[in-house]
């Protein structure tokens, strides 16, 4: 008797497609989290400038900025100036 491969390979496509689509949402959600840590970092640099521009760049806003930096630190990839 001859067995109907069919359904399993209806099944593999299925999962094919589900794990391509995972792998588009993994890659969206990186990239969406990626663009809004480089926001907060561009906020942060805007605050410690502010701060800097108050109180003129002296050892407690050098320090503060330091210790953000090391919480925060920026991509691998990225290239700062």
């Amino acid at each position: 008797m001859a067995k109907n491969n069919q359904p399993f390979e209806d099944l593999s496509e299925t999962a094919e497609k589900t794990v391509e689509m995972q792998k588009k949402t993994v890659e969206q959600v990186e990239k969406s989290v990626e663009q809004n840590m480089e926001k907060a970092r561009g906020a942060m640099d805007n605050y410690f400038s502010f701060l800097q521009n108050i109180w003129g760049r002296n050892d407690l806003t050098e320090k503060m900025k330091t210790y953000t930096e090391k919480i925060f630190p920026p991509p691998l990839n990225t290239y700062t100036s």
